[in-house]
């Protein structure tokens, strides 16, 4: 949404800056949503350390995520890897985001509902019969170009036969 804000096309890989790779990509997106919402850089990395160590799962893999000499170079990893956004990372604008996110899930609900297609929403995501997909993201995109200016990419997951998600 922020790209689409401003007029620039995001990273293929959003999560994954240069030197890093995709053994990492779970913590390093942990920190750039995390950083995304938090008010600044300080309350960001405390908020990853949390989540790394309450999370069992995290915690095993990625304990040397919660240090300052791996957080640190991520840090302004991701912020070089997103220049073009970077002043947004840790300024609280998460709430804002979430916010426009929610206006493009709306207009997308009533567009599907006014064509008789049943849609469940999911995170930034939606379930739709497979043969509904074509009207899903034309409505995703129809939505987001609504909201935002510009139609957001989306893309396509099988999770379960023979429904079909489209993320945004």
């Amino acid at each position: 949404i922020l790209y689409a804000e401003i007029g620039a096309a995001p990273p293929i890989e959003m999560y994954v800056p240069r030197g890093y790779t995709r053994a990492h990509r779970k913590p390093l997106k942990i920190l750039l949503l995390t950083s995304l919402n938090a008010k600044d850089k300080k309350s960001a990395l405390n908020a990853v350390r949390e989540m790394i160590n309450k999370d069992p799962a995290l915690r095993g893999p990625y304990h040397e995520c919660t240090f300052n000499t791996w957080l640190l170079p991520a840090y302004k990893a991701l912020l070089e890897h997103h220049k073009p956004i970077a002043d947004s990372i840790a300024s609280g604008v998460g709430k804002r985001l979430q916010f426009v996110d929610s206006q493009i899930a709306e207009k997308v609900m009533l567009k599907l509902l006014g064509q008789g297609i049943p849609a469940l929403p999911l995170h930034d995501s939606f379930i739709v019969a497979a043969y509904h997909v074509a009207a899903l993201e034309q409505a995703m995109h129809d939505a987001s170009k609504g909201v935002v200016g510009v139609a957001i990419p989306t893309s396509r997951e099988w999770p379960i036969d023979p429904l079909f998600v489209v993320q945004n």
